[in-house]
């Protein structure tokens, strides 16, 4: 078998999935678990006179006050209000400013919004997973044209095959572990 021909398929595959999973876990990130996490306000733009629309974290530090609360120290202050209405805007949490710092009230949830946020984040993790095999399909219909060209032999299609699809089941199984830490995290009061 052509080493070089399973490798390539193999490093396509890891090249091409971990962007994917990269935004499965942007997208878990972004979930609120009830609990005071810096990652809730990654995604957050802020749109400001003098820089224009940029991400909260590019303009200010974020640290965890409490199990309930952020702490949102911009770098100009006077980009505070324009912070805290993108947050509220966003987010719908409560922001109080005082003298430039901004506090972020994250609230607790309740078993409704538990249950629906256990549901977008299966959602989520199901769209990954049809990302991933979107990604198979390709590697293995560029497989198959190889092996019609009679570039590759039956038994290195073959090989190839199946190491690709133990590299996806491999990475659906990180998937799956990525969303069972988030439903745990959700879960915890």
């Amino acid at each position: 078998m052509n080493k070089e021909n399973n490798i390539d398929y193999i490093k396509e595959l890891e090249r091409k999935s971990k962007h994917t999973i990269e935004n499965f876990q942007e997208s878990l990130n972004g979930i609120n678990t009830g609990r005071a996490s810096s990652n809730l306000l990654n995604g957050i733009i802020v749109e400001t006179s003098d820089l224009g629309k940029s991400k909260i974290n590019h303009i200010a530090s974020i640290s965890i006050g409490s199990k309930q609360s952020l702490s949102v120290m911009p770098w100009n202050k006077d980009h505070a209000k324009a912070i805290s209405d993108s947050i509220v805007q966003n987010l719908q949490f409560s922001c109080i400013v005082s003298d430039g710092k901004i506090t972020v009230s994250v609230p607790s949830l309740t078993l409704e919004t538990r249950k629906n946020l256990k549901t977008f984040a299966s959602k989520c993790s199901e769209n990954t997973k049809i990302a991933v095999r979107n990604i198979r399909k390709d590697l293995l219909r560029n497989l198959k044209k190889e092996l019609d060209d009679k570039n590759i032999s039956e038994d290195e299609h073959s090989k190839i095959k199946n190491n690709v699809d133990k590299n996806v089941k491999d990475i659906e199984g990180k998937i799956n572990d990525m969303l069972s830490i988030k439903i745990k995290e959700i879960e915890i009061d």
